[in-house]
Order: C-alpha cells, then sequence, then structure tokens
C-alpha cells in the first residue's frame, strides 16, 4: 500500500472502539502513527494517548472548530465523552451539530481525510529533512494542455538551492486504469530550458515517473534557478478530472492554467484552494465555479501554499 493508505488505515482502525481512550495503545496504533508521534509500541498507554492526542489536534489547528470537535470525538480525545463504541460518539456528534447519523459518518471520514493529509505532510517533511533535498521551491506555473492530441504539461518552476546544488529530482503521477485494462504506455518527458535530463525513473507500471535533471552547473547555496519540463501523456492513458499542485515543502506562489479543446469544454469548472487531497474528488464539497475564456482557459494564481493541500483546477466533462 502507499503511504496515504496506510496512514487512512492506520487512523480508521484507531477511531474504532474506545478510541484512544482504549488499552494496549502500543499494539492499536500503527507503525507510522508511532514514528510521527515519537512513539514506540513500548511506552506507556498514558504517553502514546498524550502524544498521540497533542499530534492529531495539532493537525487540525488551523481548521473551523467543527472541524476540531469532530476529531475530538472520533478518536475519544474527549474523556467526558468517551463511549466505548464509535457509533456512540457519533451520535454525541449528531446531537450537538444538529444533523442526522450519515451526516456525522461523513464529516468523521472528511475529518480523517484532513488527518490523513496532514500526517502525509508531515512524514514527507521529516524524510525530506533527513535526505536534504538541497532545494525548495519559490514558484511554480504550469499549462495543462487538453486541446491536443493527447494531454500536455508544461511545468516551469523557479528552485531556490539550500546548499550547493547539481541535480533535482521532479515527479509526476498518473491515476491507475480501469480494472482488467493495460497501462497506455509510457510517458514522454523532455526538458524546455534550464536543465538536462539525466535519468527518468518509472513506477507503478509506468503511472510514476521520477526524472532526475542536472542543472547547466553546481548551483550555489541561496542561488535562484529557474527551468521548464514537458510531459506528454500516451494516447489512451486516463487523466484525473483536475489538476492540482500538491506541494511537499511550503511554496510562495502557484499558478495553474488549463487549455480546453474547443470541442471539448467541459460542463463545469471549479476552484480547488488547499484541498486536502482525500477530499479533491469528494463530490459533496462544494468549490468556486469558474468560467471558461473565450480562448478556451482557466487560469488560477495561489499564494503561500500549503505542504499536502492540493491547489488548482477541477472540471466535469
Amino acid at each position: 500500500m502507499s503511504l496515504q493508505d496506510d496512514l487512512r488505515a492506520e487512523l480508521v482502525r484507531l477511531r474504532q472502539r474506545r478510541g484512544l481512550q482504549s488499552r494496549d495503545l502500543g499494539a492499536r496504533v500503527g507503525p507510522r502513527l508511532h514514528e510521527l508521534c515519537g512513539t514506540t509500541p513500548a511506552d506507556s498507554d498514558r504517553v502514546i494517548r498524550e502524544r498521540v492526542s497533542a499530534t492529531l489536534l495539532s493537525f487540525v489547528s488551523d481548521q473551523s472548530a467543527n472541524v476540531v470537535r469532530v476529531v475530538q470525538l472520533a478518536f475519544a480525545l474527549d474523556p467526558d465523552h468517551a463511549h466505548d463504541d464509535l457509533t456512540d460518539r457519533q451520535a454525541t456528534l449528531s446531537a450537538e451539530q444538529q444533523y442526522d447519523a450519515r451526516t456525522a459518518r461523513r464529516r468523521t471520514d472528511e475529518a480523517t481525510e484532513i488527518l490523513v493529509a496532514a500526517a502525509e505532510a508531515g512524514w514527507a517533511a521529516r524524510h525530506a529533512a533527513g535526505s536534504d533535498s538541497g532545494w525548495r521551491v519559490r514558484t511554480l506555473e504550469t499549462l495543462l494542455r487538453l486541446d491536443t492530441p493527447t494531454p500536455e504539461l508544461y511545468e516551469t518552476r523557479t528552485i531556490v538551492a539550500t546548499r550547493d546544488l547539481p541535480e533535482i529530482v521532479v515527479r509526476l503521477d498518473l491515476p491507475r486504469p480501469p480494472d482488467g485494462e493495460p497501462d497506455a504506455g509510457e510517458v514522454a518527458v523532455d526538458v524546455l530550458y534550464g536543465a538536462r535530463i539525466s535519468a527518468v525513473a518509472r513506477g507503478n507500471g509506468n503511472r510514476h515517473v521520477a526524472v532526475t535533471l542536472a542543472l547547466p552547473g553546481v548551483l550555489p547555496r541561496d542561488r535562484e534557478h529557474r527551468l521548464c519540463v514537458h510531459f506528454r501523456v500516451p494516447p489512451g492513458q486516463r487523466i484525473r478530472h483536475r489538476y492540482v499542485i500538491i506541494p511537499l515543502d511550503p511554496c510562495e506562489y502557484g499558478l495553474v492554467k488549463v487549455r480546453f479543446a474547443d470541442n471539448r469544454r467541459p460542463a463545469s469548472v471549479w476552484r480547488l484552494n488547499g484541498v486536502p487531497p482525500g477530499l479533491l474528488d469528494d463530490p459533496t464539497r462544494r468549490h468556486p465555479r469558474l468560467e471558461i475564456d473565450g480562448v478556451g482557459e482557466v487560469v488560477e494564481s495561489f499564494r503561500q501554499l500549503r505542504e499536502g493541500r492540493g491547489y488548482g483546477v477541477g472540471w466535469a466533462p
């Protein structure tokens, strides 16, 4: 399973029954959460309870009071409502917020996805710090062309070196094909300017592409550099009905431009602004609607992008 799947499975398991009021938390808390929270299976229930509770609440510290309350009840962080079963705690949520049981379940799942996104960003930041990638993104400007024979993506980055830097790695992920269908083929990659390709690694049936880019020379610490990478999707390869930037490090500025074909314009288009990855395709969420301009384009910009959140454009065919 992916890191996201692991974290989701661990959080869903943890919220069952008595949540963090359970005994034997060393076994109930999964290995990913143990590492994020600085605990081990050998720690006492009290230590694990305190550290995991503090970590989960820190993940939603910037969310609304309603989301915080959902997390408190779902994971039994509130000792006054530490019922023996998740269903009972969701009933408390329904009574407090005045909505039905189905909505309480949906709110619990939504809050869990927010935690998954924050945990994934925390995990990535921890391991990025350990590996020292050597660079951060100042600006990322993207163009997704859907008016070409197959989709094409242009990513223009302004990067800043955090140490002497000879190369960087950029990545692209595509959705898996429907059950029973083979992968369409390899994504083509080339560089328009600012670097040259020194290696391309592919995984998950060619759906994950990691491109190592050699810079013109060693980029000194604190110096900026600009480069543009071009991806071309093979014929028959599905893409999601959205394009988003999900930074793993803070990004000062992001721009997303999508150009639609005149004969394939979508029924509706909307802005995705700081959405947890697990909720990007949630049909119950409402987002600001956008208009396609006279040349078939939608352009949205974002500032101070946060790690682990999605920023971009979604559409309905």
